[in-house]
């Protein structure tokens, strides 16, 4: 056990019986390479200061001695500031007395008729090397830095250093024979969350089995990985905040190759739509002139027309064409809402309707809600007010969303998120509520806090209601929250005057019927579909004459070539964009210089953005609506004639 060279162990032998001392002498028979350095004492007193002066490695103690008797001599022996471990001889048999010295913390109890032999002597070793081991242990875990207990196996702590002090608030001895906290899993790590004083921390805690005292116990360690969570935490949210961006761009990269087949799909749509009419109107007139007539031409007409049922082939094809368009109309209302969630980033001020805003919010989210409850919308319509689209958007979304993650699926008639859209005073009034599990009290005032979710990790990332404060503030709003068990509601407030100044043109072509006056129109795309799709349109619907380049530098040759009453030119085009192309045309023309009108899928350049924004060139967004269209081409010319100017890169 000990081995190598002779190794002194010091006792201290309290026993006032002469007899008694001299057997305990003669029975200390060491093994080789020990020695023991008996130290005899008749008195308590004599003990004690022997005790002050030397050093102890083990004391063999008899309780009755004529200064002190029973219990009390251990006691004092503690208090006198004996550390060392002490063996009790007694020649009592008193169970109850030996149970209350072992729970005191007495190492043995000997009996002195069981003197004899090397029985004495490998005792004291072994308590000696017990107690050594004890206290290596405590100087090690007293040295960490992470919290440690010694455990026992009923679940009491015999040991925790000053770091377990600090971590649990109280003094360390304080600790000792309170239960452990933590739950204790044998050579494996948990990882625990606790809520304290300053907020909820992240624990790990780990535990191995060790000798302890006269048995075996627990030795845990509890590490405090508040930090490194939230680090770690932190670096997955910036990087899902990094995959939200970039799926935004790839929501407005998707959004801008849509638009061109939709808008082609819808152009076409519509011109079948009017030809499918004026087939009818003609097949009308056709039937009536026939219906007057006797002649076998005009009963052969009408068999033909009977037979071959036209008639009701294009009622089914209005209908078709109809559904169609309105399949048409959905897709390009998502575009139009992707392209506007997508672009958070910007600042972008405009006068809003916010009862649309709201509605193009419900309309992204919508399937998140129906398979978790009823969705009620009670919208009025509120004055307009200046502010950024894509951010309020965003704000109404997040809330929308929060609502339907808070109910379970697959009760949707136990459960309704209502949103209501209202003016109150000088204010407007947007509110989510949910009948969902609710935010437990002492969450409540952390739930606007930069990455604090009570989502699981996969699911939140804690930013949606800090960034969506963040916002309303901007619009000198304010966002509030009330919830119980029954759910959360959440309403925005915003002020008719936000202070905020508006930096986007929204044209708003004026009402006014197209003439059909023959004109000469340009259309300029290089998307070939869209050239055909807007030229059948305009040449059935209009009567325009229109010619088609999907190159631009073969259309400036057009231009120059010719004379065009208006010039319709897509914006974002691989070898020149629209706004070099008109700026092109200005200078090339000193005379004759057409009307423009831009069409745009959604995705510019800054410098395009600056320059559309800040112009008098009507802008109209794909899919195209031809009725808008139409007035954007009446506007363009009422706007050429009033004299525009050069924009963007040569102005």
């Amino acid at each position: 056990m000990l081995g190598g060279a002779a190794h002194v162990v010091s006792v201290l032998l309290l026993e006032d019986e002469n007899t008694d001392a001299e057997f305990v002498r003669k029975t200390l028979v060491p093994p080789p390479g020990v020695e023991f350095h008996v130290a005899r004492r008749r008195l308590l007193s004599e003990a004690m200061d022997y005790i002050s002066h030397n050093e102890v490695d083990v004391a063999l103690v008899d309780l009755n001695l004529p200064d002190s008797s029973g219990h009390d001599t251990f006691l004092e022996l503690r208090r006198g500031g004996l550390e060392s471990p002490i063996v009790v001889l007694t020649s009592i048999n008193d169970s109850r007395l030996s149970d209350t010295l072992l729970a005191d913390g007495a190492e043995e109890i000997v009996r002195k008729w069981d003197l004899g032999g090397p029985a004495l002597s490998r005792s004291l070793l072994y308590v000696v090397e017990r107690h050594r081991h004890t206290e290596h242990i405590k100087r090690v875990a007293q040295d960490h830095v992470d919290a440690t207990f010694v455990v026992e196996p009923d679940g009491k702590i015999s040991f925790a250093n000053d770091a377990a002090g600090a971590l649990l608030g109280q003094d360390s001895e304080e600790l000792q024979g309170s239960n452990f906290p933590y739950p204790l899993d044998v050579d494996r790590s948990t990882e625990i969350r606790i809520p304290l004083s300053d907020g909820e921390r992240h624990l790990e805690v780990r535990s191995t089995v060790i000798d302890w005292n006269r048995g075996q116990a627990y030795l845990a360690s509890v590490r405090d990985i508040t930090d490194r969570v939230r680090a770690e935490e932190l670096r997955r949210r910036v990087a899902h905040m990094s995959r939200l961006a970039s799926m935004g761009q790839l929501a407005a990269g998707v959004a801008h190759e849509l638009n061109n087949p939709v808008a082609f799909i819808r152009a076409n749509l519509e011109t079948m739509k009017e030809g499918s009419q004026r087939a009818s109107r003609a097949l009308l007139q056709i039937r009536t002139m026939v219906r007057d007539d006797s002649s076998a031409l005009a009963q052969k007409i009408d068999t033909i027309l009977a037979e071959s049922e036209v008639e009701e082939y294009l009622r089914d094809e209005r209908e078709m064409v109809d559904d169609n368009l309105e399949g048409t109309n959905r897709i390009a209302s998502i575009i139009s809402e992707f392209r506007v969630f997508s672009r958070v980033d910007c600042e972008e001020y405009a006068r809003l309707q916010l009862k649309d805003l709201v509605k193009s919010a419900c309309n992204m989210v919508r399937n998140e809600i129906t398979h978790r409850a009823q969705f009620v919308r009670e919208l009025e319509t509120v004055p307009e007010i200046v502010g950024d689209r894509a951010k309020l958007t965003q704000v109404i979304t997040n809330l929308l969303v929060n609502a339907a993650q808070a109910i379970e699926p697959g009760h949707v008639g136990e459960n309704k998120i209502t949103v209501r859209l209202r003016e109150f005073e000088s204010e407007v009034v947007i509110s989510v509520e949910d009948t969902g599990s609710g935010i437990p009290d002492h969450l409540q005032q952390k739930i606007f806090e930069p990455f604090f979710t009570t989502k699981p990790r996969h699911v939140g990332t804690g930013l949606g209601l800090s960034l969506s404060a963040e916002i309303v503030r901007k619009h000198a709003g304010t966002i509030d929250m009330a919830s119980s068990s029954q759910g959360t509601r959440f309403e925005v407030r915003l002020p008719l005057n936000t202070n905020l100044t508006p930096n986007v043109r929204v044209s708003r072509a004026p009402e006014s019927n197209t003439d059909r006056h023959a004109r000469r129109v340009l259309v300029v795309d290089d998307d070939r579909a869209i050239l055909r799709a807007v030229q059948r349109h305009l040449v059935h619907a209009y009567g325009y004459e229109v010619v088609t380049s999907s190159v631009p530098e073969d259309a400036l040759e057009i231009v120059a070539q010719g004379s065009f009453d208006v010039v319709i030119c897509d914006l974002m085009m691989p070898d020149m964009d629209g706004l070099h192309f008109y700026d092109t045309v200005q200078h090339r023309l000193s005379e004759r210089r057409p009307a423009f009108v831009f069409l745009s899928g959604g995705v510019f350049s800054q410098r395009i953005r600056d320059s559309v924004d800040a112009g008098d060139v009507p802008l109209v967004p794909k899919p195209i609506d031809f009725e808008d269209l139409a007035r954007a081409i009446n506007t363009a010319k009422d706007l050429r004639e009033a004299g525009n100017k050069p924009l963007g890169v040569n102005a």
